[in-house]
């Protein structure tokens, strides 16, 4: 089970992701949504207020019973657990469907039983870490924009906030945190991330050829055993040269091209590999 950090950026967003793959089971699960929260723990400042923000969908036409029930009366039958302060309901109607969401000021002792809701249902909730008060970030929602599928949360802009998301796909999960640039800059120096870590160790040996894949058709068998935590360094005509981003060292195999990926071969960790 490979769980890994990287950061990106894209759109003018700054982001952090913990990847997780080959997630089977309740234990796997267990020790995924642990670094989540050690993750949420090293990012997010401890003068934050965490923000649960929760999101109820209708296709339109919306009835009467669903315009009275709107958002914190469907929550609340749900969810007993959901008895924090409130933020205003807010309201986003597309072509299709109609969005009624808002927030909820959680304790950071709960923050890993929300983490557990968000993972169940990954459409509903987001979390919001900031260090304005509720009024604030509701201010912020009442100008949340987006298209015919929904409201775009990611969108959401305050100087100093962190958004999370959860996407999931059968036994691959993927939290993306969206941090503001001061967050950003401060954890490039810590090495808190295995994609700046890898770079570190990278910066020496500037002479290899170092891409996140390489054009190189994959067999199938590669494909079925999930390979994204796998990051190419070298390639020849017979074998290429990879890299586990997702263990502390980034152990290294040589494999066989067009072969099953068990036939790999272990060359060492990645610095060792570099100073051959």
């Amino acid at each position: 089970m490979p769980i890994w950090t990287s950061r990106l950026h894209e759109r003018k967003n700054n982001l952090i992701c913990l990847h997780g793959t080959r997630i089977f089971d309740n234990k796997d699960k267990e020790k995924y949504m642990g670094e989540a929260e050690r993750l949420i723990e090293n990012l997010v400042p401890s003068h934050y207020h965490c923000y649960f923000l929760c999101i109820v969908s209708y296709e339109s036409p919306i009835s009467r019973v669903q315009q009275y029930r709107k958002l914190w009366r469907v929550v609340q039958s749900e969810f007993e657990c959901m008895t924090g302060e409130k933020g205003r309901e807010h309201k986003f109607q597309s072509i299709n469907t109609c969005e009624f969401y808002g927030v909820m000021k959680i304790k950071q002792a709960d923050i890993k039983q929300f983490l557990y809701f968000l993972e169940e249902f990954p459409s509903q909730f987001r979390m919001i870490f900031s260090e304005h008060d509720i009024g604030k970030i509701d201010e912020v929602l009442s100008q949340v924009d987006g298209n015919e599928e929904g409201a775009d949360f990611s969108s959401i802009n305050l100087n100093q906030s962190v958004y999370i998301e959860l996407e999931s796909y059968e036994c691959d999960y993927e939290f993306t945190f969206y941090v503001n640039d001061e967050i950003n800059r401060s954890t490039k120096n810590s090495l808190i991330i295995d994609t700046d870590r890898f770079t570190e160790v990278l910066k020496t040996y500037c002479h290899l050829n170092i891409g996140a894949a390489l054009s190189m058709k994959l067999p199938r068998q590669w494909k079925e055993e999930s390979i994204d935590n796998w990051i190419f360094v070298e390639e020849t005509k017979k074998e290429v040269t990879v890299a586990n981003i997702a263990e502390h060292h980034f152990p290294c195999f040589k494999l066989r091209k067009f072969d099953d990926f068990s036939s790999g071969r272990y060359i060492g960790n990645l610095e060792e590999y570099l100073q051959n």
